[in-house]
């Protein structure tokens, strides 16, 4: 495993792409980061919170060690996220 300084470096060359950042954004959605991940069924519960930990942990360090990379993708997501909805219509 790559130490602390090697996974950062690692993470802002992904994050310098707008593909890369996309990805990145996918990964924090897919650990459903923003949302809520109670359930009533205790494993269902244990496994949503060690994935949305994964999460949580990933956004914690792309905010500190790189926040204009993730302002970046915040905006970037919006702008894909109204061109969805555009689309819809």
């Amino acid at each position: 495993m790559p130490d602390n300084n090697t996974r950062i470096l690692d993470l802002k060359d992904i994050m310098r792409h707008e593909h890369g950042r996309r990805f990145i954004w996918t990964i924090l959605l897919d650990t459903k980061v923003f949302e809520n991940g109670f359930s009533s069924d205790p494993y269902v519960h244990a496994y949503t919170a060690g994935l949305r930990q994964y999460g949580v942990d990933l956004n914690k360090e792309l905010i500190s060690e790189m926040p204009a990379f993730y302002d970046m993708m915040l905006q970037e997501s919006r702008i894909a996220h109204v061109e969805e909805s555009r689309d819809d219509d």
